[in-house]
């Protein structure tokens, strides 16, 4: 029985973008916007320079469900570079990319191999070794079942590979995404479970591993992106390794100014921390900055906060390694204005108080739900109790701007 190697990779939505600001130069734009692309390509070169015996994408291969002609085949393409190194490709889709919707139909290099939208077991032959793959892939948005259950091992295999794309847990959020229980993986007792859905990388155990995706595409998908190489070798756990794939690395900074008074000192400090992100391997930084201490430069960076973020933008856009940044959060203390008011003062030590203990933050906002006017409000689930908080921080001090002159 030989080893095996594969490239483990999900979330790829192929066709989306990330979002800039109106204003931003084309050469950024576009970078940006192919991204994604990018990404991709560079996973199909490491398949090819690998040596991979197959890749697996576990779902959402596109962004849309009607999948895009330009997407479409642009995947073809690099599928057909997988075909001519005899790679074969294993795809379960997603709840972007359901089969039973309407897209322009494509005829897929014959290395493509599909999971139908019932759970059924694929083989895999390299030498005398034997894998089965077992996948389903979603018929609609939603998926209410726990398709995990439903995947049956076949005899005759020397490793037996699980792909799902869902979300662990059985709770309100996660009911309509082939929800699953760690239990339920385990049970099955699979040689590893290639999952997507959930775009952070993480391991739910040894053999059981959610790979992110492949790029991030918004300013809260932070990290490094790419996929996960796996060997399987008799006897032995899964050997898992991430790698790489994103062109652009989206971020955070976090800028202390205690020990700054002045503008330019607080840029130097920015800066620097921009620089400590940037690697080789990457074309450009995407950023949100967050500044924090005490200092007397809170009402001058706030009043003209978006002059200061085009001033960096434009030093970012002459770098080899271009940086770009998507906000900054005005997190300063002016203690000397607060500490003549102690009711503000008051009002922003309980403030941060709830902001450093997010259990009890979810208490209070309990309660805040109560009040019919306030529910419609703040009952999103897409709402960030953190940054509503910085938020109504930030208000509170410029409310209070002259009551200490």
């Amino acid at each position: 029985m030989e080893h095996v190697r594969f490239i483990h990779a999900a979330d790829m939505h192929i066709g989306s973008p990330i979002s800039v600001a109106k204003g931003s130069p084309y050469y950024i734009k576009e970078l940006l916007q192919d991204s994604i692309y990018i990404a991709f390509t560079n996973l199909v070169r490491d398949a090819i320079d690998y040596d991979v015996d197959f890749v697996i994408l576990a779902g959402d291969l596109f962004d849309q469900t009607n999948r895009g002609i330009r997407s479409q085949l642009f995947l073809r393409k690099q599928f057909l570079r997988l075909e001519a190194k005899q790679i074969p490709v294993y795809i379960v889709f997603g709840n972007h990319d359901p089969v039973d919707v309407q897209y322009a139909p494509m005829n897929w290099p014959a290395n493509v191999h599909i999971f139908s939208s019932s759970p059924e077991c694929k083989r895999f032959c390299k030498n005398d070794t034997i894998v089965h793959l077992y996948g389903c892939s979603y018929k609609g948005k939603v998926v209410h079942e726990n398709l995990a259950k439903s995947y049956e091992k076949k005899a005759g295999a020397h490793y037996h590979i699980g792909v799902l794309h869902g979300q662990e847990g059985q709770g309100l959020e996660s009911h309509s995404y082939a929800p699953f229980t760690k239990r339920d993986l385990l049970e099955k007792n699979m040689d590893y479970w290639a999952l997507g859905h959930i775009h952070r990388r993480s391991s739910l155990s040894e053999r059981i591993h959610y790979p992110g995706n492949i790029q991030g595409r918004h300013r809260k998908e932070v990290g490094k992106k790419g996929y996960l190489l796996v060997e399987l070798e008799g006897g032995h756990s899964p050997s898992v390794s991430f790698q790489s794939t994103a062109p652009i690395l989206i971020t955070k900074v976090k800028v202390r100014i205690e020990d700054n008074d002045t503008i330019d000192s607080v840029t130097d400090k920015l800066l620097a921390a921009i620089a400590t992100k940037k690697r080789d391997a990457i074309k450009g930084i995407c950023v949100e900055v967050e500044l924090v201490g005490a200092g007397p430069l809170y009402y001058y960076i706030q009043e003209e906060m978006n002059e200061w973020v085009a001033a960096l933008n434009e030093i970012g856009e002459s770098e080899q390694t271009f940086f770009y940044i998507f906000s900054i959060i005005n997190g300063i203390e002016p203690l000397m204005r607060t500490e003549n008011n102690h009711f503000v003062k008051d009002i922003l030590e309980s403030a941060d108080y709830l902001s450093n203990n997010p259990d009890i933050l979810e208490k209070e906002w309990d309660v805040l739900l109560q009040h019919p006017s306030l529910r419609p409000l703040l009952s999103s689930h897409s709402i960030d109790k953190s940054e509503v908080m910085a938020e109504a921080k930030q208000w509170i001090r410029l409310l209070w701007k002259g009551d200490d002159s």
